[in-house]
């Protein structure tokens, strides 16, 4: 087993705790997680061996958007994965942004998750 420094790390950034604890346990074998409910919880963190961001859209005292624009020197090697409960619109706009900023890969789920 891989010590947690050497595995990809992950971001999860939402502000729903339950779900940022479900991410964490299910990641917690191949991803060092860190998980934060605000941007600010955030701060000065260094994230240039990020693997794969987790965003949720609609983050409180913060925009989420600008927050994805902030890993455009390092989009090509991380995945984004946007989560959301705003408009189908919005969150399509939100992923052609990030498509523009070159991420490896894109996709958006949509809350509320319907897991039946």
């Amino acid at each position: 087993m891989p010590v947690k420094q050497d595995l990809p790390l992950l971001l999860v950034v939402d502000d729903d705790s339950f779900f940022l604890k479900q991410v964490a346990f299910t990641a917690q074998s191949i991803y060092r997680v860190i998980q934060a409910s605000t941007l600010g919880e955030i701060g000065n963190l260094h994230f240039s061996n990020l693997h794969t961001l987790i965003l949720d859209l609609n983050i409180p005292n913060g925009n989420a958007v600008e927050f994805m624009l902030s890993f455009s020197d390092i989009a090509h090697r991380v995945n984004l994965i946007i989560i959301s409960g705003l408009d189908t619109k919005t969150v399509n706009l939100c992923a052609a942004i990030a498509e523009n900023t070159q991420f490896k890969s894109v996709h958006s789920i949509k809350k509320p998750f319907n897991v039946s």
